[in-house]
């Protein structure tokens, strides 16, 4: 909450900043757009007393130049050319003469006087307070004739030319505002100060009740998340997140359910892991510890029986633990391979020749048919485990008489290798499975042969290794299909 707080507070004084800014910019910029139009329409006034004193500047008042006029009204300008010219005036006798005007006049030469400059003070204040801009005329040549003109005349002022039958006589010069110094100017800046400040204030209070409110709305399902997680820490897997959500929290809660589910197999798939190594381990050590104590025992003698037996349960331990030696090092990428050109057909013909003894001893047919040569880059030891796997698996769980069938064909740039039996079968569902690590279709542990479940294990690993894909559905004959994936030396060659 408190982030969110300070997050609305910063961007609450940045938003006050800077439309205090833009107000005392566009206010300014106002008073400038008075002061424009108050210049136009002393230009006119100015142009009708310069032609009402006979085109000439002599005897233009400075007061003239501070006095706010208004515009005449639309449709009715001042139109000059129009205009009579003023009759002749003659000048009253000394003796009634009125007194000299306090108004500063120009001399002959249109510069200020040195005591005329002294004489006059600058013009007083306005209602409201502030002086009227500074304001004076110059001419065409850029000399000043009347006014009070500000210091630094390098600055930017607003000028308004005097126009007088058509032509530009003269220009008059304003300072434009930059400051806010009047009464009402401040009063109205202060004004709108407090305005901000209680908008502000307000706006943060706002911003306070919607932060409870959110912090609220968005805490529950993260303590929720949170809570999940610690119970996923502890090895509780049993409980899962609930919450019929669309948004992304109710994402991440389906991604740490989705955890929890592969936690809790793998948690499952390490308990079998470790029961079934245990069970794969202590039947032949069962049968030795029996065999040796009866020899010892005097029940049986040692004769080339019980040396063949006690043999038979070595060589069981012996693959055993090699299964599980080259598992780990798939496992964990220590396998060593040497790629190279090979025909995968011949290698097919080999395996299935070192097999035939066995095959025909358990009344179980294997054939091949297909392609003839086909080009793989692979590891040819490598491959040959691969074959011999598949072939004992399906020799170990094929019943007698049945038969094994060996395709290869070419299939986008692939070499397929399909290897079916005959019953029993397995189930779609768990054809996944069957390349887990000591995985059995038989949940009784009864042996169907020699094998500790590691063989086609450890046979997706070498495909993979291969960068080929390998699958396991059910098949027409009744048993189990094995469709393996691998890309060829030359794909061109398809």
């Amino acid at each position: 909450m408190l982030a969110l707080l300070g997050l609305t507070l910063v961007v609450l004084i940045a938003t006050l900043g800077l439309a205090r800014w833009s107000f005392e910019r566009g206010f300014l910029d106002y008073v400038n757009a008075l002061e424009q139009t108050r210049l136009t329409d002393l230009s006119e006034r100015v142009g009708l007393a310069y032609i009402e004193n006979g085109k000439n500047w002599q005897g233009l008042s400075t007061d003239l130049l501070q006095k706010s006029t208004r515009r005449p009204p639309e449709g009715n300008p001042p139109h000059f050319r129009s205009r009579p010219p003023p009759p002749p005036h003659r000048p009253p006798p000394p003796s009634r003469r009125p007194p000299p005007s306090p108004d500063i006049r120009l001399d002959e030469n249109r510069t200020l006087s040195q005591d005329q400059a002294g004489r006059y003070p600058p013009p007083p204040k306005r209602k409201g307070g502030g002086r009227p801009p500074p304001t004076a005329l110059f001419d065409l040549q850029g000399n000043k004739i009347v006014g009070n003109y500000f210091a630094n005349q390098n600055l930017e002022s607003i000028d308004v030319p005097v126009v007088v039958d058509g032509q530009t006589v003269a220009i008059l010069k304003s300072e434009p505002k930059r400051r806010l110094d009047s009464t009402i100017e401040t009063a109205f800046s202060r004004q709108q100060w407090i305005t901000s400040g209680v908008i502000g204030v307000a706006s943060l209070l706002l911003a306070a009740l919607v932060s409870w409110g959110l912090v609220g709305l968005l805490l529950s399902p993260v303590r929720r998340m949170i809570d999940g997680v610690n119970r996923l820490s502890r090895g509780d897997y049993s409980q899962k997140l609930v919450g019929n959500r669309h948004d992304e929290f109710g994402q991440l809660m389906g991604d740490i359910n989705h955890l929890t589910n592969t936690l809790e197999k793998n948690q499952t798939s390490r308990r079998r892991w470790i029961a079934d190594i245990s069970h794969e381990l202590r039947t032949p050590l069962s049968v030795l510890v029996g065999e040796i104590e009866a020899l010892k025992d005097g029940i049986r003698p040692f004769n080339a029986e019980q040396l063949e037996s006690i043999d038979q349960e070595v060589q069981r331990l012996r693959h055993l633990t090699d299964d599980l030696y080259e598992l780990s090092l798939s496992d964990i990428g220590g396998l060593r391979y040497e790629f190279a050109e090979m025909d995968l057909a011949g290698c097919i013909t080999q395996a299935i020749k070192s097999h035939k003894l066995n095959a025909k001893g358990k009344e179980v047919a294997i054939t091949f048919e297909g392609e003839k040569t086909v080009v793989i880059s692979a590891d040819i030891k490598r491959i040959n485990q691969l074959l011999s796997n598949l072939i004992r698996n399906s020799l170990d769980y094929t019943d007698s008489p049945g038969r094994v069938e060996f395709s290869l064909q070419f299939r986008r740039g692939n070499a397929v290798l399909s290897i079916s039996d005959t019953a029993p079968g397995v189930a779609q569902g768990e054809c996944l499975q069957l390349f887990e690590p000591l995985y059995r279709q038989d949940l009784s542990r009864t042996r169907r042969g020699s094998g500790a479940g590691l063989g086609l294990a450890i046979c997706k690993n070498i495909v993979e290794a291969h960068r080929g894909s390998i699958a396991a559905t059910p098949t027409v004959l009744g048993g189990l299909q094995i469709v393996i994936e691998l890309p060829l030396a030359h794909k061109e060659a398809a």
